[in-house]
C-alpha cells in the first residue's frame, strides 16, 4: 500500500464537531505482539483524546462476550487486525456493528490484497492502515475516520466509482433489507394497505381493491399511523420512504437542498418539514 490515501466525507459538520469533543474509546482486536504494542504506545503518546480500553484476541472477540464488552465500554473505534477476519467476514463485521452502532472500524495489517480491502469497505469497514505505518499516519487515520470519513487509497475508492452496476445492486439489497425490516412491524393486511397508499389509491379505492369497508381501511390506516408515530398519509408516505432509503436523513436533505437559499436568508422554507411537530 502507498501513501495515496483519500479521506471521503460521509457525515455533516455537526458529527465532526461532536467526535472532536468526546473521548475516542478504542477497542483493539488482535493477537498481542510488537506491532500492537507500538500502536498502543503511539496512541497513548499522541496527545489526542484517545483511550485504548482493551486489547482482545480474535478468539475473545467473537460471540456474545465481545458484544457485551463493546456495549459496556461504549466503544467509538474498533481497530482490528486482518487475521481476525476469516470465514463469514460480512456477518462478523455486522455483529460488531450491531453491538456498537456508533463505532467506526479500522482494519490494520500488511500485504492486504486489493480485493480484500474492497470487500472490507463494502461490508461497512471505515478504512484500513498498514501496521508498520508512521505514527502520524495512524493518528491521521483515526482522526479522519472519527470525523465520519473513509480512510482508503484512491485506487480502491475509484474502483467503487467505476463499478456502477455493483453499486446499484448493493443499494438495491440495502433497500430490500430495509423494506423487509419495515414489513416485520406490520400485519399482512396493514402491509397491503400501506402498499396501496404508496401506489396513490384513495381510501375508497383501497376498500374496493381489498374487498373491505372504508371504515375497516381507516382502522388499518390508524394502526399504521400509530406504529409510524405519524398523524396523516403524507407523513406516513414520507416516513416509509425515509426508513427504506439507504441515505440517512434523505427527506431533510432533499428539503434543505431545494430551499437552501431561503433557509440561508433566515426565511421560512417553501417546503414545510412534514416530520416536525407531529
Amino acid at each position: 500500500m502507498n501513501d495515496d490515501f483519500t479521506p471521503v466525507d460521509l457525515n455533516d459538520q455537526s458529527d465532526l464537531q461532536m467526535s472532536q469533543k468526546s473521548t475516542v474509546r478504542i477497542y483493539i482486536i488482535a493477537e498481542p505482539d510488537y506491532a500492537v504494542d507500538g500502536m498502543v504506545s503511539i496512541i497513548g503518546n499522541s496527545g489526542e483524546n484517545f483511550e485504548v480500553i482493551k486489547i482482545a484476541s480474535p478468539d475473545e472477540s467473537s460471540g456474545s462476550r465481545c458484544c457485551e464488552l463493546l456495549k459496556k465500554h461504549n466503544v467509538n473505534l474498533i481497530l482490528m487486525h486482518q487475521s481476525a477476519i476469516s470465514g463469514q467476514a460480512s456477518a462478523y463485521i455486522k455483529s460488531l456493528q450491531a453491538a456498537s452502532r456508533e463505532a467506526k472500524i479500522l482494519i490494520f495489517g500488511q500485504n492486504m490484497p486489493d480485493d480484500f480491502l474492497y470487500n472490507m469497505l463494502r461490508y461497512g469497514v471505515h478504512g484500513y492502515i498498514n501496521e508498520h505505518m508512521k505514527g502520524s499516519h495512524l493518528i491521521d487515520a483515526i482522526k479522519h475516520v472519527m470525523q465520519g470519513r473513509v480512510w482508503a487509497e484512491r485506487h480502491i475508492l475509484e474502483s467503487f466509482a467505476h463499478n456502477a452496476i455493483e453499486l446499484e445492486s448493493l443499494i438495491e439489497d440495502i433497500i430490500k433489507s430495509k423494506i423487509e425490516h419495515l414489513g416485520e412491524t406490520l400485519t399482512a393486511r396493514e402491509t397491503q394497505v400501506l402498499q396501496l397508499v404508496l401506489n396513490g389509491l384513495a381510501t375508497r379505492e383501497i376498500a374496493h381493491e381489498l374487498h373491505l369497508s372504508e371504515q375497516s381501511v381507516k382502522l388499518h390506516l390508524g394502526r399504521i399511523f400509530k406504529k409510524f408515530e405519524v398523524t396523516n398519509r403524507s407523513q406516513m408516505i414520507l416516513l416509509a420512504f425515509e426508513r427504506v432509503c439507504p441515505v440517512s436523513n434523505m427527506i431533510r436533505l432533499f428539503r434543505s437542498s431545494l430551499d437552501k437559499n431561503r433557509i440561508s436568508q433566515g426565511k421560512t422554507p417553501y417546503i414545510v418539514d412534514p416530520l416536525i411537530s407531529k
